[in-house]
């Protein structure tokens, strides 16, 4: 048997008997570091979905942004030259994280979703559902969710699913 490193930085076994793949070496994920002025947050990295088929695309970036942010239910991601992002709990509230958590899941989510995206708008990313939506107009009804009780995910306003197909 043979092993090498996948992209992912997971060791993977060929048995040259075979010819199959053998299940990564998961003991130890590798972490990838997302630093911000100083603070660095590590962000572990899942293994590749096709190796595991129970868990697909979009339980790993739900997964990934549980592990930085675990009430997280509502990410709207702004505009790169905005630079904000916010969290949402699932009680309408804005979550006071901290600027390296939300830039950090802003970077998971532009990064699995990528230039199939205009992010010069800004979008909502739904993690019960892994959909994203685009965000409501400032006088629509899920603009404000502290006030609306709602996210105003309108079926008209969706843009994505993260099932693997995107």
């Amino acid at each position: 048997m043979s092993t090498f490193s996948s992209s992912l930085g997971v060791n993977v076994g060929v048995n040259r008997a075979v010819g199959k793949p053998t299940p990564p070496d998961i003991s130890l994920p590798p972490r990838k570091r997302f630093c911000t002025q100083g603070s660095c947050l590590a962000i572990p990295e899942t293994p590749m979905p096709q190796n595991f088929p129970a868990s697909g695309p979009s339980a790993d970036l739900r997964k990934a942004i549980n592990a930085v942010s675990p009430a997280v239910v509502l990410a709207r991601i702004y505009p790169e030259r905005r630079a904000v992002t916010h969290l949402f709990g699932g009680n309408f509230q804005r979550l006071l994280a901290g600027q390296t958590v939300e830039l950090a899941v802003a970077h998971m989510v532009r990064q699995k979703f990528g230039d199939a995206i205009d992010w010069r708008h800004a979008h909502d990313f739904y993690l019960p559902t892994s959909k994203l939506y685009l965000t409501p107009e400032p006088h629509r009804k899920g603009y404000v969710p502290e006030d609306d009780l709602t996210f105003g995910l309108a079926p008209a306003q969706l843009i994505a699913i993260c099932d693997g197909n995107n």
